[in-house]
Protein backbone atom coordinates (compact mmCIF):
# COMPACT_ATOMS: atom_id res chain seq x y z
CA UNK A 1 0.00 0.00 0.00
CA UNK A 2 2.75 2.55 0.66
CA UNK A 3 4.31 1.76 -2.89
CA UNK A 4 0.64 2.88 -4.34
CA UNK A 5 0.96 5.84 -2.40
CA UNK A 6 4.38 6.74 -3.42
CA UNK A 7 3.22 6.43 -7.25
CA UNK A 8 0.42 8.31 -7.22
CA UNK A 9 2.09 11.56 -5.27
CA UNK A 10 4.74 11.19 -7.64
CA UNK A 11 1.88 11.23 -10.38
CA UNK A 12 0.55 14.20 -8.70
CA UNK A 13 4.02 16.08 -8.59
CA UNK A 14 4.55 15.45 -12.29
CA UNK A 15 1.34 16.94 -13.56
CA UNK A 16 2.01 19.47 -10.84
CA UNK A 17 4.94 20.37 -13.11
CA UNK A 18 3.96 19.97 -16.58
CA UNK A 19 0.90 22.60 -15.82
CA UNK A 20 3.55 24.79 -14.22
CA UNK A 21 5.97 24.38 -17.72
CA UNK A 22 3.14 25.48 -19.40
CA UNK A 23 1.61 27.91 -17.77
CA UNK A 24 5.22 29.47 -17.87
CA UNK A 25 5.32 29.30 -21.39
CA UNK A 26 2.27 30.71 -22.18
CA UNK A 27 3.29 33.57 -19.92
CA UNK A 28 6.90 33.94 -21.80
CA UNK A 29 5.07 33.66 -24.98
CA UNK A 30 2.17 36.44 -24.07
CA UNK A 31 5.50 38.89 -22.96
CA UNK A 32 7.60 38.39 -26.50
CA UNK A 33 4.02 39.81 -28.12
CA UNK A 34 3.93 43.64 -27.67
CA UNK A 35 1.48 46.64 -28.60
CA UNK A 36 2.31 49.89 -28.17
CA UNK A 37 -0.37 52.98 -28.86
CA UNK A 38 0.56 55.95 -30.13
CA UNK A 39 0.68 59.18 -27.87
CA UNK A 40 2.07 62.45 -27.66
CA UNK A 41 5.45 61.45 -26.58
CA UNK A 42 6.39 60.00 -29.57
CA UNK A 43 8.57 61.29 -32.29
CA UNK A 44 8.07 60.65 -35.80
CA UNK A 45 11.78 59.17 -37.95
CA UNK A 46 10.51 59.17 -41.52
CA UNK A 47 13.91 58.09 -42.75
CA UNK A 48 13.06 54.80 -40.49
CA UNK A 49 9.32 54.88 -41.03
CA UNK A 50 9.07 54.66 -37.26
CA UNK A 51 7.58 56.50 -34.19
CA UNK A 52 9.94 56.08 -30.87
CA UNK A 53 9.29 57.70 -27.68
CA UNK A 54 13.09 58.83 -27.11
CA UNK A 55 14.40 57.83 -23.66
CA UNK A 56 15.16 60.53 -20.45
CA UNK A 57 16.99 63.40 -21.75
CA UNK A 58 17.15 62.16 -24.91
CA UNK A 59 16.62 64.18 -28.58
CA UNK A 60 16.58 63.55 -32.15
CA UNK A 61 20.02 63.98 -33.60
CA UNK A 62 21.52 66.38 -35.87
CA UNK A 63 24.81 64.19 -36.80
CA UNK A 64 22.75 61.07 -37.86
CA UNK A 65 19.09 59.50 -37.77
CA UNK A 66 18.21 58.63 -34.53
CA UNK A 67 18.91 60.19 -30.90
CA UNK A 68 21.06 60.96 -28.23
CA UNK A 69 22.03 62.31 -24.94
CA UNK A 70 25.25 63.70 -25.09
CA UNK A 71 26.00 64.47 -21.47
CA UNK A 72 25.01 60.50 -20.65
CA UNK A 73 26.63 59.10 -23.60
CA UNK A 74 24.11 56.88 -25.34
CA UNK A 75 22.74 56.98 -28.64
CA UNK A 76 19.98 55.67 -30.56
CA UNK A 77 21.45 54.95 -34.22
CA UNK A 78 18.66 54.10 -36.39
CA UNK A 79 18.64 52.43 -40.05
CA UNK A 80 16.10 51.12 -42.35
CA UNK A 81 17.23 48.83 -44.49
CA UNK A 82 15.19 47.82 -48.13
CA UNK A 83 15.72 43.81 -47.14
CA UNK A 84 13.48 41.58 -46.15
CA UNK A 85 14.00 40.75 -42.18
CA UNK A 86 14.89 37.13 -42.18
CA UNK A 87 17.69 37.83 -44.29
CA UNK A 88 19.05 40.41 -42.19
CA UNK A 89 17.95 39.03 -39.14
CA UNK A 90 20.32 36.34 -39.27
CA UNK A 91 23.35 38.58 -39.51
CA UNK A 92 22.66 39.37 -35.90
CA UNK A 93 23.63 36.30 -33.82
CA UNK A 94 26.29 35.29 -31.71
CA UNK A 95 28.80 33.24 -33.94
CA UNK A 96 27.98 36.42 -36.46
CA UNK A 97 28.41 39.43 -34.00
CA UNK A 98 31.66 37.78 -32.24
CA UNK A 99 33.54 38.21 -35.85
CA UNK A 100 33.21 42.11 -35.12
CA UNK A 101 34.21 42.01 -32.00
CA UNK A 102 30.63 42.19 -30.46
CA UNK A 103 29.95 39.82 -27.20
CA UNK A 104 26.33 38.92 -27.12
CA UNK A 105 24.44 38.55 -23.38
CA UNK A 106 21.00 37.83 -24.85
CA UNK A 107 18.96 37.22 -27.99
CA UNK A 108 15.39 37.26 -28.40
CA UNK A 109 12.65 37.08 -30.65
CA UNK A 110 9.74 39.67 -30.18
CA UNK A 111 6.42 40.65 -31.83
CA UNK A 112 6.00 44.82 -31.83
CA UNK A 113 2.30 45.84 -33.24
CA UNK A 114 2.43 42.51 -35.59
CA UNK A 115 5.90 43.32 -36.45
CA UNK A 116 8.45 40.31 -36.24
CA UNK A 117 11.95 41.22 -34.45
CA UNK A 118 15.11 40.23 -32.97
CA UNK A 119 16.65 42.39 -28.87
CA UNK A 120 19.97 41.34 -29.33
CA UNK A 121 21.58 42.78 -25.63
CA UNK A 122 25.74 42.57 -26.03
CA UNK A 123 28.79 44.01 -25.27
CA UNK A 124 31.69 46.10 -27.61
CA UNK A 125 34.32 46.93 -25.81
CA UNK A 126 37.25 49.23 -27.13
CA UNK A 127 40.31 50.56 -26.67
CA UNK A 128 38.60 52.76 -23.75
CA UNK A 129 35.06 51.93 -23.06
CA UNK A 130 33.43 48.68 -22.78
CA UNK A 131 29.80 49.82 -24.43
CA UNK A 132 26.35 48.30 -23.77
CA UNK A 133 24.49 47.90 -27.51
CA UNK A 134 20.77 46.68 -27.23
CA UNK A 135 20.05 46.17 -30.62
CA UNK A 136 16.44 45.90 -32.31
CA UNK A 137 16.16 44.53 -35.38
CA UNK A 138 12.13 44.82 -36.88
CA UNK A 139 10.47 43.77 -40.01
CA UNK A 140 9.05 46.54 -40.69
CA UNK A 141 6.48 46.18 -44.38
CA UNK A 142 8.97 44.94 -46.76
CA UNK A 143 12.13 46.41 -45.09
CA UNK A 144 13.73 46.17 -41.98
CA UNK A 145 14.27 48.68 -39.39
CA UNK A 146 17.52 48.38 -37.15
CA UNK A 147 17.58 50.71 -33.69
CA UNK A 148 21.20 50.26 -32.40
CA UNK A 149 21.33 51.61 -28.71
CA UNK A 150 24.69 52.44 -27.33
CA UNK A 151 25.34 53.12 -23.93
CA UNK A 152 28.59 52.50 -21.35
CA UNK A 153 28.46 49.45 -19.87
CA UNK A 154 27.53 49.25 -16.22
CA UNK A 155 24.98 52.20 -16.77
CA UNK A 156 21.90 50.56 -14.99
CA UNK A 157 19.50 52.98 -15.74
CA UNK A 158 20.47 54.15 -19.55
CA UNK A 159 20.16 49.73 -20.23
CA UNK A 160 16.35 49.82 -18.79
CA UNK A 161 15.64 53.55 -20.58
CA UNK A 162 16.53 52.60 -24.03
CA UNK A 163 15.07 48.58 -23.93
CA UNK A 164 11.79 50.21 -23.28
CA UNK A 165 12.67 52.70 -25.81
CA UNK A 166 13.45 49.98 -28.24
CA UNK A 167 10.44 47.80 -27.03
CA UNK A 168 8.03 50.64 -27.43
CA UNK A 169 8.87 51.83 -31.43
CA UNK A 170 5.95 52.20 -33.34
CA UNK A 171 7.35 50.96 -37.18
CA UNK A 172 4.68 52.19 -39.84
CA UNK A 173 5.36 50.53 -43.01
CA UNK A 174 2.77 49.04 -44.58
CA UNK A 175 0.12 49.29 -41.27
CA UNK A 176 -1.86 51.91 -39.61
CA UNK A 177 -0.35 53.29 -36.73
CA UNK A 178 -2.78 52.47 -33.38
CA UNK A 179 -3.40 55.36 -31.39
CA UNK A 180 -4.01 56.08 -28.15
CA UNK A 181 -7.73 57.49 -27.69
CA UNK A 182 -6.28 61.15 -26.94
CA UNK A 183 -3.97 60.96 -30.12
CA UNK A 184 -7.26 60.01 -32.14
CA UNK A 185 -9.22 62.87 -30.59
CA UNK A 186 -6.56 65.36 -31.47
CA UNK A 187 -6.27 63.49 -35.52
CA UNK A 188 -9.88 64.06 -35.88
CA UNK A 189 -9.64 67.61 -34.80
CA UNK A 190 -7.39 68.87 -37.20
CA UNK A 191 -8.15 66.53 -40.01
CA UNK A 192 -5.52 64.11 -39.94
Amino acid sequence: MPHEHMNTHRSFVLLLALILVFLLSVTVLHAAELTNEMTPEYVKVPSVEAYFKPAKDMVPSQRFDGFEAPGRNIEVVLALIRSPFDGIAQNFTKDTLKTRGVDVLSRSEVTINGHRGVLVKALHPDAEVNWGKWILVLENGDATLVANGVFVSGDGSAAVELESMLKGVIAYGEKRVPMSPDVEAVNEEVGN
